[in-house]
């Protein structure tokens, strides 16, 4: 069972691809709207 998963995890290292981010640091920075609306 070792060797399975030491073969899938290497085959899967192989094809590893690096992430697509679109999130950038200016964007987390913005603070988000409340999700309900407050009554007053």
């Amino acid at each position: 069972m070792t060797d399975e998963v030491a073969a899938w995890q290497e085959r899967r290292k192989a094809y590893a691809k690096p992430a697509n981010r679109r999130f950038r640091t200016e964007d987390a920075r913005i603070k988000p709207k409340p999700l309900h609306p407050t009554t007053q």
